[in-house]
């Protein structure tokens, strides 16, 4: 989210528990934040992605963009993200006769990607660029139920704020984690490790290609060692950063309590990396897997993840 002279707008994270807001200035080629917080968002104000209580939540927006830390905010543009459980998104092929009216194309071929009628949604599509010659072209195609973009927007606007884009979350992760200029040959994998759950996008050539989300999160892990080690869920939070998959430290505890956790985490990784290879007929290896949300401060799992 940029944060210029220019044309000034902060960045919103709207997840299950917890309310973010960032704000960046930019010098050329390189940013610097220059504003950041969060907030808790309180139990019952979102239900399935929707925000009961726009009124309620606006308050919280309110209280987090004066009370955070850094620069004061005084812009009233913003750029929000929607939960990334309650939208779609989807690579459909085209044929060379539906690119003449792509969007009558997509029109009729939706309902066969997404459970969700075309009046229910909100959608917009962007063509893609083979990434190799032999592929059809593909349109990306991002939707979002109008009940769950609907509460957003009229939270967003009672705090008296202006919408620029409402985002869909793995293309946001994918822009913040990766460089267009810096590809590699091969699909990559972004595992965002969250509180609540994990989402994996699968991307390749610059362009999100398949996402999942997975029933594994940060706070599951903690109650587990909490359980097994007889630790308050903040000592074992704290033993997740401390210790981790590490075998050398803490007598590799934490490695044994959730080996069976990190090898499904692992397979569920690899069945979509088989689904991507099958489905775009790709043969080429997933070259790498960047780990990021609460779980990228698990000690090691990245070492564990590779073997």
């Amino acid at each position: 989210m940029s944060f210029t002279t220019a044309g000034q707008h902060v960045g919103l994270d709207i997840s299950r528990h917890t309310l973010r807001v960032v704000a960046l200035r930019t010098f050329g080629r390189r940013h610097e934040v220059v504003t950041a917080g969060e907030a808790p968002i309180p139990e019952g104000l979102l239900s399935h992605g929707i925000i009961t209580d726009p009124g309620k939540f606006a308050q919280v927006v309110n209280r987090l963009l004066a009370n955070a830390n850094g620069q004061k905010i005084t812009t009233k543009f913003v750029v929000s993200v929607l939960p990334e459980s309650q939208t779609f998104l989807k690579t459909i092929p085209l044929t060379a006769a539906e690119l003449a009216d792509p969007s009558a194309a997509l029109r009729a071929a939706m309902p066969l990607h997404i459970p969700l009628t075309l009046d229910e949604v909100y959608y917009d599509w962007q063509l893609l660029v083979p990434v190799h010659p032999h592929e059809p072209t593909r349109v990306l195609v991002a939707a979002a139920p109008r009940t769950v973009v609907d509460s957003h927007l009229a939270a967003l606007r009672q705090a008296k704020l202006v919408v620029l884009a409402l985002e869909v979350e793995a293309i946001a992760i994918m822009r913040c984690l990766t460089r267009p200029d810096h590809l590699p040959a091969g699909p990559r994998v972004v595992l965002d490790i969250g509180a609540a759950r994990t989402g994996l996008v699968l991307e390749h050539g610059g362009v999100p290609q398949l996402t999942v989300s997975l029933p594994i999160s940060g706070n599951a892990i903690t109650a587990a060692i909490a359980s097994r080690l007889k630790l308050s869920p903040s000592e074992a939070e704290r033993a997740k950063v401390v210790c981790g998959l590490d075998g050398e430290r803490c007598q590799g505890a934490l490695r044994k309590i959730l080996f069976s956790t990190i090898d499904d985490l692992a397979e569920k990784i690899q069945a979509a990396v088989a689904f991507y290879r099958d489905t775009f007929a790709n043969p080429e290896p997933l070259a790498e897997i960047i780990v990021s949300g609460g779980g990228a401060n698990f000690r090691s799992i990245d070492a564990a993840l590779a073997e």
